[in-house]
């Protein structure tokens, strides 16, 4: 009987290795899907970001392509991620592993089964605009072999290009094989530990089979019955069964298929809470209610990983143990420790996706006041967060992105125009005094027609960094408005110091070697400022005059601050616009 009931286990642990392998291979296709439909994303942002600037006559179509061009190149991520483009007639723009086809037509090109990949991906995309699709290509530092990939594709608006990322099924593969050796290793283990207590129980149940059969029959079938709705995914508090009083094995059963269900029934409502939360930090708010309740006076804590390390979110009691920094390097979700005064234990746990520690939870606790159990049911609510955490943080970098000019790292256009809905409110309300200063870089033309538009970028970006050493109180905004044009906000300044930092600045630039290959080049700025409220109250206007006294910096030779005037043409509406590149006098 207990080789019976061994054989059985063994079965079972088999069985459910095999499912865990299928479950672990599902799971990994489907991150992966998910991480290069991100990296399209991101791709898609980088494209709509520089036909922006094409589009508001920041920069030509044909430079903002290569702007566009460039930066889809250096999206790089995971083990070999990065993104592919062609345009709409076949020419292939970006992909790294075959640098040989950039520029080519590929339309006709045929991968090792002699398929025509991207005629095949371009027929797609006329139906859908997004797909996944699968085909073979070279693999980095694999010369002349083709292996497997599975890819998302999409087109984009406007420029007609269609940008795709992809996974090598061989990587996926290897994760799972590796999952395997080690599931294996520790079944071979468990089996093994198992064989005495396989032959014990088995006689135990034997015994409790024949003393109790008639009494579990009726209990059995409902036990079942739980079993079989919780396997159809339908969890309700109202399944639960009657607790049976006297203790006994078939109490336990029942108490624990009751634990088991409702436990469940908890986990569901917690993720289904968390994926109503719209930002990260929402999420970890949830988190915070959830550790609350389920610690009660337990002291803990919660730390956020970022890109300066980890920063305090919440902590609750006294938590005088060691740092989680290390935890940092702990991929197995779990870390504990024993505190100074050698009374209490700590545990960490990691927050991972996506191979990333997102944020740490440390519990401090008397010794088995906490059991691993219950350690462990806590890990498996905080690590369902994961994903959903990296989502949102991924969304608000994107956004950030999306407020930055990508050559500079300055502000760009669209911030100005989201800062200055609430501004322009704060000033009047609070009665602050403000410049806004506009700067044009004298001559920037000879610079791009003399020696290229790379060395124009690089003046660009040499500026900018100059402005940031200037203008460098924590209230100061340094804005790249278009071209070669930056526009300056100095809050709470009289008009004598913010003409003398804008002269210093002026000076600094003045007074720059900025080199590029090889080649030093000289360039000077005009400045014009206007002051708020003295020049006017309106943000808009104050930009017009800010421009009108530049105007007037570049007609008394350049390399000069102006002040605004008070001087304004009759037909003010017809300057330049707050979304405009060019100044208009009539």
């Amino acid at each position: 009987m207990g080789v019976i009931g061994y054989g059985y286990l063994t079965y079972s642990q088999v069985s459910q290795f095999k499912k865990d392998v299928e479950k672990t291979r599902e799971n990994l296709y489907i991150q992966n899907k998910e991480m290069i439909k991100t990296a399209v994303s991101v791709a898609e942002n980088t494209i709509n970001i520089a036909n922006d600037l094409s589009s508001n006559g920041i920069v030509s179509q044909e430079k903002a392509k290569a702007i566009a061009v460039y930066e889809l190149d250096s999206i790089k991520y995971g083990k070999w991620g990065y993104v592919w483009c062609i345009t709409g007639d076949g020419v292939l723009l970006v992909d790294p592993p075959r640098k040989d086809l950039i520029g080519k037509n590929v339309l006709s090109m045929k991968d090792k089964n002699g398929f025509p990949l991207f005629q095949y991906i371009m027929d797609i995309l006329k139906v859908q605009n997004e797909a996944f699709v699968k085909y073979y290509w070279e693999y980095p530092g694999i010369h002349g072999k083709a292996f497997e990939k599975l890819a998302y594709v999409k087109k984009m608006n406007g420029w007609n290009w269609i940008v795709g990322s992809g996974v090598y099924i061989k990587d996926i593969e290897e994760q799972v094989a590796a999952y395997k050796n080690k599931r294996f290793n520790k079944l071979e283990e468990s089996l093994l530990i198992s064989v005495v207590p396989g032959v014990i129980s088995s006689l135990i149940v034997l015994l409790l089979i024949c003393v109790i059969m008639n009494r579990i029959s009726h209990h059995i079938e409902r036990v079942t019955d739980i079993s079989d709705r919780l396997s159809e995914g339908y969890v309700d508090k109202l399944m639960l069964l009657p607790e049976l009083k006297g203790g006994g094995p078939l109490a336990k059963l029942i108490h624990n298929t009751n634990m088991y269900a409702e436990n469940i029934y908890n986990f569901i409502k917690f993720k289904d809470k968390t994926e109503t939360c719209i930002s990260e930090e929402e999420i970890f708010e949830h988190i915070k209610r959830y550790l609350e309740k389920e610690l009660k006076d337990t002291p803990f804590a919660i730390y956020i990983n970022n890109d300066s390390g980890l920063k305090e979110y919440f902590k609750k009691g006294n938590i005088e143990c060691e740092s989680c920094e290390r935890c940092l390097d702990n991929m197995d979700k779990i870390y504990y420790g024993f505190c100074p005064d050698k009374k209490r234990e700590f545990v960490c746990i990691s927050i991972i996706s996506n191979k990333e520690v997102l944020a740490v939870v440390q519990i401090v606790f008397k010794n088995y006041e906490i059991s691993k159990k219950k350690i462990n049911v806590i890990r498996n609510y905080l690590q369902s967060t994961a994903n959903l955490i990296y989502i949102r943080r991924l969304n608000k970098r994107l956004k950030v992105m999306g407020l930055r000019d990508q050559l500079t790292g300055l502000y760009n256009r669209h911030f100005l125009q989201e800062f200055f809905k609430t501004y322009e409110s704060t000033i009047k309300r609070h009665n602050i005094s403000s410049v806004i200063a506009m700067i044009d870089i004298d001559d920037f033309k000879l610079v791009n027609d003399r020696y290229g538009h790379m060395a124009g970028d690089e003046l660009l970006k040499n500026i900018g960094m100059l402005a940031k050493s200037v203008f460098r109180r924590r209230s100061d905004l340094i804005i790249r408005y278009g071209g070669e044009e930056f526009l300056i906000v100095l809050p709470d300044i009289s008009g004598e110091d913010a003409f003398q930092i804008l002269d210093d600045f002026r000076l600094s630039v003045e007074n720059a070697d900025i080199v590029y290959n090889g080649q030093v080049i000289k360039r000077t700025v005009s400045i014009g400022y206007c002051a708020v409220p003295n020049d006017t109250d309106s943000l808009e206007n104050a930009i017009s005059y800010a421009d009108l006294a530049l105007y007037k910096a570049k007609s008394l030779g350049k390399n000069t601050v102006m002040k605004f005037d008070g001087s304004i043409p009759e037909k003010l509406d017809k300057m330049r616009p707050l979304h405009s590149n060019k100044i208009m006098l009539l």
